[in-house]
């Protein structure tokens, strides 16, 4: 659906969207439980032509409601959110939040992409399979990582209240753990987040958004200065934070009823530090809770990375607490080690940033191949392989990247395949650049064997790596030299950037004319 039509059936508001809509979104066919993607990756030399590539998503399980797990040929994950177009106006300011903070890998889980069908449209975002801060720690969690965890939050509320959008729902099933040692969290669930805009047009914070014992006074109107205005700031996720910061570390919420919270609120009760004290909480960090919650907004603290230097444990004694952690690196804590936010991505259409999540490679040792991956692997043996069925089997979410016997099905199509069938694998995601075991030959190399300069041709124009050596330091011009019986192939390779200064398994390099 485009986005005049967008906003023609919905009466949408174009300022909203922006240019959200055509960015994100994605390219992909929903055929039952999977899912077809087709993909545009920029090519890696200097050229304006793109790399086309094909990937089946298969449905797993459900996450949460509306919400189930993904998962590539390849065995990439990611968490898809299904919503009726009825609800697309209330879920648009998510779509728009999300496309505003996914640059911010670090911080945020991040926002693939959106398709849709007649009925529904589909958000495609990171999936952390740590679960929440909630699902993931059993247990309270020691005071050094809760501080890691404030550090890392502050920064991202900082960058959040920085474009002028208040989250308004902080707590521990919104904070995503993406790795536990060192702690990395990231901020999600933007469903109620909100803008403010400022100027002529400026939208004020109103609505009582948020989860009872997260909530700040202001948003229950507890305070004296609610009675003639609603309104409320950015420092209600301030609030939230300290709330959620007292709940890792005892796992209760300070306030557990509203009207506790008014009691608060009119002085009748104290603050709860006890349970933080019984904790073993230093008086550094009570304090800093307490400087997050304080009754007032304008007296609670702007989020800043900095924030945090005035929460100080000082005490290696205090340090020992992380041990009681399993699987925590207690010295990569101390030292505030975090872990680098390096994220790779690709373009699709030119625009819209897809993360292809890390994964353990399936190409490293040989997989117990599922029945489409099996039948693929052995029909790539054959040059006169129905093609019809290769595409079948790549819908159905055959993994041309698996090896047996050393060998992937991109291996076999090279030496022993059609060059047609080569070509259809490569645009399921065959990887032209992955080795024989334990030979270390690619899919170049293997094209020397039975002569076809087609092979070759199309081998390289996916961006081959021309020099790879195989286990006796031959290249492909090497095997080129041996196998095939005219120059053809050789100047072809050199035309490709093929080195002549490379010692092949004779110590050097060749010509045919000897």
């Amino acid at each position: 659906m485009e986005e005049d039509e967008l906003v023609k059936r919905y009466n949408l508001d174009v300022s909203v969207l922006g240019d959200l809509v055509q960015r994100y979104k994605l390219n992909v066919s929903v055929l039952g439980d999977r899912n077809r993607e087709i993909l545009h990756a920029p090519s890696s030399d200097q050229s304006q032509e793109h790399k086309t590539v094909t990937k089946i998503w298969q449905q797993k399980h459900a996450l949460a409601q509306h919400v189930y797990l993904e998962e590539s040929q390849f065995g990439e994950l990611r968490a898809i959110k299904q919503v009726h177009w009825r609800d697309v106006k209330r879920d648009l300011r998510e779509l728009q939040v999300m496309g505003r903070v996914t640059e911010e890998k670090a911080f945020f889980v991040q926002f693939f992409g959106w398709f849709s069908t007649p009925d529904y449209i589909f958000f495609a975002m990171e999936y952390c399979p740590l679960g929440d801060v909630s699902q993931c720690f059993q247990d309270p969690v020691p005071e050094v990582m809760t501080r890691n965890i404030c550090g890392q939050l502050l920064e991202g509320l900082g960058k959040l209240h920085e474009m002028g959008i208040t989250h308004r729902d902080i707590k521990p099933q919104n904070i995503l753990v993406v790795q536990r040692d060192p702690i990395w969290v990231k901020i999600g669930d933007f469903g109620i987040s909100k803008r403010v805009m400022e100027g002529e047009n400026r939208t004020d914070l109103r609505t009582p958004a948020g989860t009872e014992g997260y909530k700040a006074p202001e948003v229950h109107q507890l305070l004296d200065d609610d009675k003639e205005d609603s309104s409320y700031t950015c420092a209600v996720d301030i609030w939230s934070l300290g709330c959620f910061l007292y709940y890792v570390l005892t796992k209760t919420t300070p306030f557990q009823t509203v009207a506790m919270l008014r009691d608060y609120c009119l002085g009748r009760i104290e603050f709860p530090e006890a349970s933080l004290t019984d904790r073993g909480v230093s008086r550094s960090g009570r304090q800093f809770i307490n400087n997050l919650m304080a009754l007032h907004p304008h007296k609670r603290p702007q989020a800043s990375k900095d924030l945090v230097s005035d929460w100080e444990i000082m005490e290696e004694s205090e340090l020992l607490e992380v041990d009681s952690l399993e699987g925590t690196s207690r010295e990569a804590i101390r030292l505030g080690k975090q872990p680098e936010h390096v994220t790779p991505s690709i373009n699709i259409n030119g625009n819209a940033p897809l993360y292809i999540q890390p994964q353990p490679s399936r190409a490293n040792f040989d997989d117990e191949m599922n029945y489409q991956s099996s039948e693929l692997w052995l029909m790539m043996k054959d040059a006169g392989a129905d093609i019809g069925r290769i595409r079948s089997l790549l819908e159905s979410g055959a993994n041309p990247n698996q090896l047996r016997d050393g060998h992937t099905a991109l291996h076999n199509a090279a030496e022993r395949g059609s060059t047609r069938g080569m070509d259809l694998i490569i645009t399921y995601g065959a990887n032209v650049q992955l080795k024989t075991r334990p030979h270390q030959e690619t899919a170049l190399h293997l094209a020397t064997y039975d002569g076809d300069i087609s092979k070759l041709q199309s081998l390289l124009k996916q961006r081959a790596d021309v020099d790879a050596q195989n286990a006796d330091g031959d290249t492909t011009l090497h095997l080129a030299i041996l196998r095939f019986r005219t120059t053809e192939a050789m100047e072809l390779l050199l035309s490709n950037g093929a080195s002549t200064e490379i010692k092949g398994r004779n110590g050097y390099w060749r010509s045919s004319k000897g």
